[in-house]
């Protein structure tokens, strides 16, 4: 029996140091976006000669976070000026994010418990999936006195906000310090030391209350810690790159080691965790893959060896690394999480892609 599938590649990408740098187009990249989008049969009329209009599954997978998917798709496209009725545009669907898998854990393991949110501009995305939160600006607003060297926002507008969302009174949250049954660190800290300050002390208990005392042994256990974002830095403005969430993560590791003297359990999502990357590979089977295709490859291409290379070789993906972003230089490939291939920039990747692939490269000449 002849297989009637046909064979694809699916393509996936970071954004950062390799799409865009600091909101702007990298060289290369929109034209060549303009030539993935098509339909296979305009590619390689050829080697396609299939009467619909499938194109090569593509997919945005970013740490960032801060944002929706819709949110993110919305703002490359406005980066690459592609137009509400252009079908190069991203959709909702080609975009996941460093919190994207984690979401299902707040629709129902804890859809009606309260959990702490440490990390910038998180507000718009819990209120989106109804879930039950308290980030920790709010925590540490409302309650202050945990962090008595730091100059706090505003307490009653923290409060209210707390109130009118928990549907709690005053009363009911100043009777004791809040519970929560979950962290989730989906994004940068505002402040790296109250953050760390306030999860050491929801961790000295069992059950995320805060001790009337600090304990002599450590707890037998700890509520579920979460971490979305595991880039060590980041490619911005500055000529040198930034110091990004892992380093976070570190630190608050090394004070729940000075502390209780013990490692800190920490549940991680975002690249380059095998969870983010199970998580994408299931999200293109749901929305990508159908009866009449089979995968090929999967590719991932991206700027950073420590979150794209390390995750997509974990995964068993084939992975690109770009000169565009945080590798930079004439090394041939980094040493300590080395990609299958290395090439200048976007357009190069997606060259090597199709002539792995034997689908002619004559759009992109």
């Amino acid at each position: 029996m002849v297989d009637s599938k046909i064979k694809i590649p699916v393509i996936v990408t970071d954004i950062d140091g390799v799409l865009v740098q600091v909101q702007q187009q990298l060289p290369f990249v929109k034209s060549t976006l303009e030539v993935v989008k098509l339909p296979l049969k305009k590619i390689d009329p050829i080697k396609f000669n299939i009467e619909d209009n499938q194109q090569i599954p593509f997919l945005l997978l970013t740490n960032r976070g801060g944002v929706t998917e819709k949110e993110n798709a919305e703002e490359l496209n406005n980066i690459f000026d592609f137009t509400e009725d252009s079908h190069f545009k991203f959709t909702e669907k080609q975009s996941l994010i460093c919190h994207s898998a984690v979401k299902q854990l707040w629709k129902t393991e804890y859809s009606d418990k309260l959990v702490l949110i440490v990390g910038n501009g998180c507000d718009d995305i819990l209120k989106e999936e109804g879930s039950k939160y308290i980030t920790a600006d709010e925590y540490l607003n409302i309650y202050p006195e945990l962090v008595p060297m730091s100059q706090r926002g505003n307490k009653y507008q923290s409060l209210k906000a707390v109130m009118d969302r928990l549907n709690m009174t005053s009363d009911e949250i100043y009777a004791d310090y809040l519970q929560v049954h979950a962290i989730f660190i989906i994004q940068n800290s505002n402040n790296w030391e109250d953050s760390i300050q306030l999860i050491i002390d929801l961790l000295t208990t069992s059950d995320g209350k805060i001790a009337h005392e600090f304990p002599k042994q450590k707890p037998n256990k700890h509520i579920p810690i979460y971490s979305t974002v595991n880039d060590v830095m980041y490619k911005d403005h500055f000529r040198l790159a930034r110091l990004d969430n892992k380093v976070f993560i570190s630190s608050l590791q090394s004070a729940y080691k000075l502390v209780f003297n013990d490692d800190l359990k920490i549940i991680t999502y975002g690249k380059p965790s095998l969870n983010q990357f199970e998580y994408a590979y299931q999200h293109i089977i749901n929305n990508f893959i159908h009866d009449g295709i089979e995968i090929s490859n999967i590719y991932m291409i991206g700027d950073n060896p420590h979150t794209d290379i390390q995750g997509a070789n974990l995964a068993g993906w084939t992975s690109i690394l770009v000169r565009t972003g945080i590798f930079v230089g004439n090394q041939e490939n980094d040493k300590e999480n080395p990609a299958k291939y290395v090439v200048d920039n976007f357009k190069e990747a997606v060259r090597l892609i199709f002539q792995l692939e034997n689908i002619s490269t004559k759009l992109l000449d």
